[in-house]
């Protein structure tokens, strides 16, 4: 990353377990964010904490609307306004911020641990892992919900203010108001020790993370065996992150996918971790959002609609096979999408309601209808 002063145009928005923020434009080492609220020195970076690399500014202003839309960031970086992600979504579970600030989740998972039992309080960001929650309160502070990071010694949720947070396997990772990353969870994973930013978007898997810095540049970090740590080069505007694959929009809206399932891997997981069902191969076409799932990916494209690929393009012998419709969205207009295991969820644009499709069992596809 150069250490030279960079424009970069920043984007706000987010799916399952990814997150990304929007302050118009920032200056990276020239000591200045616009859009910005509380400036301070940057934070060296530790173990699990990546710092800033020497930033000022602080946290967003501005929040979504009523429906979680506050806008699109048009070419020139100047946006009518960032929106907050409002949806994410678990193995059994999903989880959603509602137009009063508050959360609601549903679902009734096998391995209940609590994450499908909302907190109270007011907040502006969500992530979600397998059986695990995070959100950024209105306050900036942390809160997690669902089974501990209990793989090994457990690593407290962080203390300090946040500006959104993305949940992974056995990790977290979370950008602080210093545009800087921690990272926490067990002590064995090797997503835990984050590069030292600037960073605008974080996206944390299983076993590894992929952040999108200031000038538009994605670095990945932890497991790399499928290829999922090993980001292409390019200037980007948004990362998602699955099991063991990545996908990125360019600036130009195209789409860029790495890791497992990719060009030249099995397309109905027969490959040797039976994981690999073409979710990395990316489609043709122009994307505002994207959310990458266990075994496919879908993303919002610049006409609004939702396009899926990878498993589930149709529901057929699901569980075992992952073949349950999840990659089968509805018609309509959509401002987010995120994706689980067997199922996906997307907010429409025109009454700002949750809509389901794939694997139906235990009740994670069937969201509440008073969601706004």
């Amino acid at each position: 990353m150069s250490n030279g002063c960079c424009a970069a145009r920043l984007l706000w928005t987010k799916a399952s377990g990814v997150a990304l923020i929007a302050l118009g434009t920032i200056t990276a080492a020239c000591g200045q964010v616009e859009h910005s609220r509380v400036s301070g020195a940057g934070a060296g970076g530790v173990v699990g904490e990546g710092g800033s690399g020497g930033v000022s500014g602080s946290a967003v202003s501005g929040t979504g609307g009523s429906s979680g839309n506050g806008g699109a960031v048009d070419a020139s970086g100047a946006g009518q306004g960032p929106f907050l992600s409002r949806i994410a979504l678990g193995m059994q579970h999903g989880c959603a911020i509602k137009s009063d600030s508050s959360i609601v989740c549903w679902g009734s998972p096998v391995y209940d641990y609590g994450q499908a039992v909302a907190p109270t309080g007011s907040f502006t960001q969500i992530g979600a892992g397998d059986l695990r929650n995070c959100a950024t309160r209105t306050d900036e502070s942390i809160a997690c919900w669902g089974e501990p990071f209990s793989s090994g010694p457990v690593w407290p949720i962080p203390s300090g203010s946040f500006l959104l947070v993305s949940v992974g396997g056995a990790h977290a990772c979370a950008i602080s108001t210093l545009f800087g990353l921690r990272c926490w969870g067990a002590t064995d994973s090797q997503a835990l020790l984050p590069p030292r930013g600037p960073f605008t978007q974080v996206a944390s898997a299983v076993e590894f993370s992929c952040a999108l810095s200031a000038a538009g540049d994605i670095v990945c970090w932890g497991n790399n065996d499928f290829g999922q740590a090993s980001p292409p080069a390019g200037k980007f505007r948004f990362v998602t992150a699955g099991r063991a694959h990545a996908c990125a929009i360019h600036d130009d809206g195209t789409v860029a996918c790495w890791g497992l399932g990719g060009p030249g891997d099995p397309t109905d997981g027969s490959d040797a971790s039976g994981l690999s069902w073409g979710q990395a191969v990316a489609p043709a076409g122009r994307f505002m959002q994207l959310a990458a799932g266990t075994y496919n990916t879908c993303g919002v494209t610049d006409s609004a609609e939702l396009r899926c690929w990878g498993a589930g393009t149709r529901f057929n012998n699901c569980l075992p096979s992952p073949e349950c419709g999840q990659s089968l969205p509805p018609p309509g207009a959509f401002q987010e999408v995120a994706a689980g295991w067997f199922h996906s969820c997307g907010v429409r644009a025109d009454d700002g309601k949750i809509y389901c499709w794939g694997l139906s069992t235990l009740g994670r596809a069937s969201p509440p209808s008073d969601f706004l």
